[in-house]
Protein backbone atom coordinates (compact mmCIF):
# COMPACT_ATOMS: atom_id res chain seq x y z
CA UNK A 1 0.00 0.00 0.00
CA UNK A 2 1.32 3.28 -0.76
CA UNK A 3 2.36 5.95 1.58
CA UNK A 4 -0.18 9.06 2.35
CA UNK A 5 1.23 12.02 2.22
CA UNK A 6 -0.29 15.67 3.12
CA UNK A 7 -0.83 17.15 -0.21
CA UNK A 8 1.66 19.50 -0.34
CA UNK A 9 4.63 17.11 1.08
CA UNK A 10 3.13 14.50 -1.61
CA UNK A 11 3.56 17.71 -4.32
CA UNK A 12 7.43 18.35 -3.30
CA UNK A 13 7.81 14.36 -4.01
CA UNK A 14 6.30 14.16 -6.75
CA UNK A 15 8.36 16.73 -8.42
CA UNK A 16 11.35 15.09 -6.85
CA UNK A 17 10.63 11.94 -7.82
CA UNK A 18 9.56 13.04 -11.23
CA UNK A 19 13.08 13.82 -12.10
CA UNK A 20 13.78 9.72 -12.82
CA UNK A 21 10.74 8.18 -12.09
CA UNK A 22 9.98 7.44 -15.77
CA UNK A 23 13.16 5.55 -15.92
CA UNK A 24 13.21 3.94 -12.28
CA UNK A 25 13.23 0.30 -14.40
CA UNK A 26 15.16 -1.52 -11.87
CA UNK A 27 13.31 -3.51 -8.93
CA UNK A 28 14.33 -1.60 -5.73
CA UNK A 29 13.92 1.76 -7.09
CA UNK A 30 10.48 0.89 -8.83
CA UNK A 31 9.20 -0.83 -5.67
CA UNK A 32 10.38 2.84 -3.78
CA UNK A 33 8.47 5.12 -6.21
CA UNK A 34 5.51 2.37 -5.92
CA UNK A 35 5.53 2.48 -2.45
CA UNK A 36 5.59 6.38 -2.34
CA UNK A 37 2.78 6.61 -4.90
CA UNK A 38 4.96 7.74 -7.71
CA UNK A 39 4.78 7.11 -11.27
CA UNK A 40 7.88 4.06 -11.96
CA UNK A 41 9.77 3.19 -14.92
CA UNK A 42 7.63 1.10 -17.77
CA UNK A 43 10.16 -1.67 -17.90
CA UNK A 44 9.58 -2.01 -14.17
CA UNK A 45 5.57 -2.40 -14.74
CA UNK A 46 6.19 -4.75 -17.75
CA UNK A 47 8.18 -7.04 -15.77
CA UNK A 48 6.11 -6.86 -12.41
CA UNK A 49 2.52 -6.71 -13.71
CA UNK A 50 2.79 -7.70 -17.62
CA UNK A 51 4.79 -10.78 -17.45
CA UNK A 52 7.95 -9.02 -19.09
CA UNK A 53 5.69 -9.53 -22.28
CA UNK A 54 5.52 -6.35 -24.64
CA UNK A 55 2.25 -7.18 -26.43
CA UNK A 56 -1.47 -5.74 -25.87
CA UNK A 57 -2.51 -7.89 -23.00
CA UNK A 58 -6.56 -7.60 -23.60
CA UNK A 59 -8.77 -5.45 -25.53
CA UNK A 60 -9.40 -5.76 -29.24
CA UNK A 61 -6.35 -5.61 -30.21
CA UNK A 62 -5.16 -8.70 -27.42
CA UNK A 63 -2.44 -10.78 -28.82
CA UNK A 64 -0.15 -8.15 -31.19
CA UNK A 65 3.40 -7.42 -30.27
CA UNK A 66 4.54 -4.41 -29.58
CA UNK A 67 7.32 -2.09 -29.42
CA UNK A 68 8.79 -1.00 -26.13
CA UNK A 69 8.35 2.62 -26.86
CA UNK A 70 5.32 4.95 -28.02
CA UNK A 71 5.02 7.93 -30.07
CA UNK A 72 3.23 10.82 -28.52
CA UNK A 73 1.74 8.92 -25.96
CA UNK A 74 2.30 6.53 -23.18
CA UNK A 75 2.97 2.64 -23.60
CA UNK A 76 1.34 1.16 -20.92
CA UNK A 77 -2.10 1.75 -21.36
CA UNK A 78 -1.40 0.40 -24.96
CA UNK A 79 0.01 -3.04 -23.40
CA UNK A 80 -2.76 -3.03 -21.09
CA UNK A 81 -5.17 -2.56 -23.91
CA UNK A 82 -6.88 0.22 -22.72
CA UNK A 83 -5.98 2.96 -24.86
CA UNK A 84 -8.65 4.95 -26.86
CA UNK A 85 -10.64 1.57 -25.56
CA UNK A 86 -14.07 3.89 -25.95
CA UNK A 87 -13.07 3.84 -29.29
CA UNK A 88 -12.89 0.11 -30.14
CA UNK A 89 -16.30 -0.93 -30.39
CA UNK A 90 -16.65 1.40 -33.82
CA UNK A 91 -13.62 -1.05 -35.06
CA UNK A 92 -15.68 -4.38 -34.71
CA UNK A 93 -16.55 -4.57 -38.25
CA UNK A 94 -14.12 -2.52 -39.91
CA UNK A 95 -12.49 -5.62 -42.05
CA UNK A 96 -16.22 -6.47 -43.36
CA UNK A 97 -17.34 -2.44 -43.86
CA UNK A 98 -14.18 -0.96 -45.71
CA UNK A 99 -11.79 -2.22 -48.45
CA UNK A 100 -8.89 0.47 -47.15
CA UNK A 101 -8.62 3.08 -43.71
CA UNK A 102 -6.41 5.45 -44.18
CA UNK A 103 -4.46 6.48 -40.82
CA UNK A 104 -3.77 10.11 -40.94
CA UNK A 105 -1.47 10.99 -38.06
CA UNK A 106 -0.75 7.46 -37.81
CA UNK A 107 2.49 7.89 -34.67
CA UNK A 108 4.07 4.15 -34.18
CA UNK A 109 1.08 2.25 -35.82
CA UNK A 110 -1.35 0.92 -32.94
CA UNK A 111 -4.23 1.63 -35.10
CA UNK A 112 -2.71 1.45 -38.82
CA UNK A 113 -1.08 -2.10 -37.88
CA UNK A 114 -3.19 -3.32 -35.33
CA UNK A 115 -6.01 -2.91 -37.96
CA UNK A 116 -4.09 -4.65 -40.52
CA UNK A 117 -2.91 -7.29 -38.12
CA UNK A 118 -6.64 -8.15 -37.25
CA UNK A 119 -7.62 -7.65 -41.00
CA UNK A 120 -5.34 -9.10 -43.06
CA UNK A 121 -7.39 -8.52 -46.57
CA UNK A 122 -7.45 -5.02 -45.73
CA UNK A 123 -5.20 -2.16 -47.09
CA UNK A 124 -4.09 0.19 -44.77
CA UNK A 125 -2.11 3.67 -45.80
CA UNK A 126 -0.43 4.88 -42.47
CA UNK A 127 0.14 8.79 -42.54
CA UNK A 128 2.85 10.79 -40.42
CA UNK A 129 4.84 13.75 -40.82
CA UNK A 130 7.32 12.64 -38.14
CA UNK A 131 10.20 10.65 -39.55
CA UNK A 132 10.56 9.22 -36.25
CA UNK A 133 6.95 8.09 -36.00
CA UNK A 134 6.91 6.57 -39.46
CA UNK A 135 10.36 4.39 -38.49
CA UNK A 136 8.60 2.99 -35.11
CA UNK A 137 5.43 2.24 -37.75
CA UNK A 138 7.91 0.17 -39.45
CA UNK A 139 8.83 -1.36 -36.48
CA UNK A 140 5.81 -2.36 -35.62
CA UNK A 141 4.91 -3.93 -38.89
CA UNK A 142 7.90 -5.71 -38.78
CA UNK A 143 7.66 -7.51 -35.24
CA UNK A 144 4.13 -8.34 -36.37
CA UNK A 145 4.84 -9.77 -39.76
CA UNK A 146 2.35 -7.36 -41.19
CA UNK A 147 2.41 -6.59 -44.88
CA UNK A 148 -0.69 -4.82 -45.98
CA UNK A 149 0.18 -1.29 -44.80
CA UNK A 150 2.17 1.31 -46.40
CA UNK A 151 3.78 4.02 -44.76
CA UNK A 152 3.65 7.48 -46.22
CA UNK A 153 3.78 11.27 -45.54
CA UNK A 154 1.56 13.68 -46.13
CA UNK A 155 -1.72 13.54 -46.80
CA UNK A 156 -2.31 15.26 -50.00
CA UNK A 157 -5.14 16.36 -52.73
CA UNK A 158 -4.53 13.28 -54.41
CA UNK A 159 -4.77 11.22 -51.52
CA UNK A 160 -8.44 12.29 -51.07
CA UNK A 161 -9.28 11.33 -55.39
CA UNK A 162 -7.20 8.05 -55.52
CA UNK A 163 -9.20 5.83 -52.43
CA UNK A 164 -12.96 4.91 -54.29
CA UNK A 165 -13.50 1.68 -52.90
CA UNK A 166 -15.43 1.80 -48.94
CA UNK A 167 -13.26 3.72 -46.83
CA UNK A 168 -12.57 5.34 -43.57
CA UNK A 169 -10.08 7.52 -42.45
CA UNK A 170 -8.88 7.23 -38.81
CA UNK A 171 -7.40 11.44 -38.07
CA UNK A 172 -5.69 12.40 -35.18
CA UNK A 173 -3.39 15.37 -36.42
CA UNK A 174 -3.91 17.69 -32.84
CA UNK A 175 -6.53 20.13 -33.97
CA UNK A 176 -5.48 20.41 -37.51
CA UNK A 177 -8.57 18.25 -38.50
CA UNK A 178 -10.53 21.74 -39.38
CA UNK A 179 -8.09 22.53 -41.84
CA UNK A 180 -7.01 18.93 -43.39
CA UNK A 181 -10.78 17.99 -43.95
CA UNK A 182 -12.82 20.27 -45.78
CA UNK A 183 -14.90 19.01 -48.13
CA UNK A 184 -16.11 22.76 -49.46
CA UNK A 185 -12.49 22.82 -50.68
CA UNK A 186 -12.37 18.77 -51.28
CA UNK A 187 -15.51 17.45 -52.56
CA UNK A 188 -13.91 13.94 -52.43
CA UNK A 189 -13.75 13.65 -48.73
CA UNK A 190 -17.86 13.50 -48.81
CA UNK A 191 -17.41 9.97 -50.37
CA UNK A 192 -15.21 8.54 -46.51
CA UNK A 193 -16.23 7.64 -43.56
CA UNK A 194 -13.93 9.15 -40.69
CA UNK A 195 -13.27 8.55 -36.90
CA UNK A 196 -11.64 11.65 -35.84
CA UNK A 197 -9.80 12.73 -32.13
CA UNK A 198 -11.19 16.54 -32.29
CA UNK A 199 -8.97 18.66 -29.94
CA UNK A 200 -11.24 21.26 -28.58
CA UNK A 201 -8.81 22.41 -25.84
CA UNK A 202 -6.54 23.36 -29.06
CA UNK A 203 -9.19 24.59 -31.12
CA UNK A 204 -12.99 24.05 -30.96
CA UNK A 205 -13.73 22.22 -33.85
CA UNK A 206 -15.90 19.08 -33.37
CA UNK A 207 -19.35 21.42 -33.77
CA UNK A 208 -17.69 22.73 -37.19
CA UNK A 209 -16.89 19.77 -38.53
CA UNK A 210 -20.12 18.15 -37.87
CA UNK A 211 -21.62 21.17 -39.55
CA UNK A 212 -19.37 20.40 -42.56
CA UNK A 213 -20.86 17.20 -43.12
CA UNK A 214 -24.18 17.33 -41.82
CA UNK A 215 -25.36 16.83 -45.07
CA UNK A 216 -24.19 13.98 -46.01
CA UNK A 217 -22.99 12.27 -43.06
CA UNK A 218 -25.10 11.42 -39.39
CA UNK A 219 -22.50 12.12 -36.37
CA UNK A 220 -21.87 10.22 -32.97
CA UNK A 221 -19.26 11.80 -30.77
CA UNK A 222 -17.78 10.05 -27.56
CA UNK A 223 -15.36 11.32 -24.76
CA UNK A 224 -13.21 9.33 -22.25
CA UNK A 225 -13.04 8.90 -18.71
CA UNK A 226 -11.12 7.58 -16.26
CA UNK A 227 -10.93 3.66 -16.66
CA UNK A 228 -12.54 1.51 -13.68
CA UNK A 229 -11.22 -1.40 -12.59
CA UNK A 230 -13.78 -2.96 -12.36
CA UNK A 231 -14.51 -3.33 -16.16
CA UNK A 232 -11.04 -4.98 -16.35
CA UNK A 233 -10.89 -8.17 -14.53
CA UNK A 234 -8.16 -9.40 -16.35
CA UNK A 235 -6.40 -7.08 -14.42
CA UNK A 236 -8.03 -7.46 -10.54
CA UNK A 237 -4.71 -8.21 -8.99
CA UNK A 238 -3.62 -5.16 -9.35
CA UNK A 239 -3.28 -2.43 -6.70
CA UNK A 240 -5.71 0.66 -7.88
CA UNK A 241 -3.54 2.84 -7.75
CA UNK A 242 -1.26 0.80 -10.14
CA UNK A 243 -4.42 0.65 -12.07
CA UNK A 244 -4.57 4.14 -12.36
CA UNK A 245 -1.55 4.75 -13.02
CA UNK A 246 -1.04 2.01 -15.68
CA UNK A 247 -4.44 3.47 -18.10
CA UNK A 248 -3.50 6.82 -17.51
CA UNK A 249 -3.45 8.27 -21.11
CA UNK A 250 -1.99 11.65 -19.71
CA UNK A 251 -3.77 13.78 -22.13
CA UNK A 252 -3.97 17.37 -21.93
CA UNK A 253 -7.45 17.90 -22.13
CA UNK A 254 -9.59 16.69 -19.10
CA UNK A 255 -12.64 15.97 -21.48
CA UNK A 256 -11.25 14.50 -24.69
CA UNK A 257 -13.37 14.20 -27.42
CA UNK A 258 -13.40 11.09 -30.73
CA UNK A 259 -16.11 11.98 -33.48
CA UNK A 260 -17.57 9.35 -35.74
CA UNK A 261 -19.18 10.62 -39.18
CA UNK A 262 -21.22 7.47 -41.43
CA UNK A 263 -22.42 8.46 -45.03
CA UNK A 264 -25.78 8.85 -44.87
CA UNK A 265 -27.55 5.75 -46.89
Amino acid sequence: MAVKFPQRLREISEYIFQLFAKTANAQPMGELCEWLGIRAGDTYYVNKYLNGEYKIHAGFFAGMRYLKTAYGSGLMPKLMGTYEAQVHPWLTNVGKKYSTVLNIGSAEGDYAVGLAWKFPNLNVIAYDISPQARNLCGQLMRLNQVKNVAIRSLFTAGDMTKYRGPTLIICDVEGEEINLLDPQKHPALLNFDYIIETHDHIRPVTNRLISKFRQTHTHTVITAGKRKQETHPEYKKIPPSIFSHLTDENRKSRNPKWLRLQRKK
